[in-house]
This record gives C-alpha cells, sequence and structure tokens, in this order.
C-alpha cells in the first residue's frame, strides 16, 4: 500500500472520542482524544473533496478505502474551554483542546484516490479543519509535491483509533 503525508500542526486540535460525551445535571465534557481518530481524518478528507456530512456513504466509502496512521512528533497540552449559556440546560459546556500536538499523518489507499485527495487539499471544497472551526490547520500541513510513500518510508507509526 502506499500513502501520502501530511503535518498536523494546529494551534488547537479537537478530536472526539467515540462516545466520549459525558453529561452531567450541572455540565457536558467534550472531551479530546491525544491523536488524530479515523472519524476526524475521513471527516476532512471528505470536506476538501466536497463530499457533504450527510452524505454517509460517500464518507463510508472513505472509512473503507483508506488506511490512516499517525506518529507523534511533538507533544503538548490538554486545555479546557469553559463555556457558559444559561439558557440551556445544562448551562456549562467544557470542551478539551490539545495544544502544541504535532502529528506526522499519512493516508493509504489506491493511488488514484490518493492523488485526488492530495490535489483536493491544495483547492479544497470545504474549508478543512482539526476538528472544530475553531481549529484552523497549519499553513505547513500539505506537502509541497506529491509524492506516495511505502510502509518501510513512514516506518514506525500507529493505526488512527
Amino acid at each position: 500500500m502506499k500513502y501520502i503525508y501530511f503535518n498536523f500542526a494546529g494551534i488547537l486540535q479537537y478530536y472526539a472520542k467515540p462516545n466520549g460525551m459525558v453529561c452531567t445535571p450541572r455540565e457536558v465534557r467534550y472531551p479530546t482524544s491525544l491523536c488524530p481518530t479515523k472519524n476526524a481524518v475521513v471527516g476532512m478528507v471528505g470536506a476538501v473533496l466536497g463530499i457533504d456530512r450527510a452524505d454517509t456513504e460517500g464518507l463510508d466509502y472513505l472509512r473503507r478505502s483508506l488506511t490512516i496512521k499517525y506518529r507523534t512528533t511533538r507533544e503538548g497540552r490538554v486545555y479546557t474551554d469553559f463555556q457558559r449559556a444559561r439558557q440551556y440546560t445544562p448551562s456549562v459546556k467544557l470542551v478539551e483542546y490539545l495544544s502544541g500536538y504535532h502529528f506526522d499523518v499519512y493516508i493509504g489507499g489506491d493511488e488514484e484516490l490518493l492523488r485526488r485527495i492530495y490535489d483536493a487539499f491544495l483547492c479544497p471544497v470545504y474549508i478543512p479543519y482539526f476538528g472544530k472551526k475553531c481549529c484552523t490547520t497549519n499553513e505547513d500541513m500539505i506537502p509541497e509535491t506529491f509524492e506516495l510513500l511505502s510502509e518501510e518510508e513512514i516506518g514506525d507509526v500507529h493505526d488512527c483509533p
């Protein structure tokens, strides 16, 4: 299998944990995963390709067709954003964000699909984010040239959860 490389190093990043939301009568907590999740990367790829969030078939196709791996190259901190909304119950919302983390992300799959993904990141249909709209991508996220990498070239990496 061949892979393309991306550098995830946004100022803030949020990767929802599956079934991770915790509710109490007073607050709702949204914890973040400490690494990019497959759902987050598939969603970002879908956005740049122009696949609507409601198009479950299109996103499922990407989920089945792509292998996503990562390596943490710099650890940062987890920050909690405290938000208050008096008109809702529960009235307190706590959202965790990663700050200062850097990840090498490798997306693997069919060469033609990888080429489409790379080109879409250069001219996206929808703007990609690291999980939430406040988590903008870094300028050097996309390599300057399209290059396919082998398993041996990417080295010791982990599967995205």
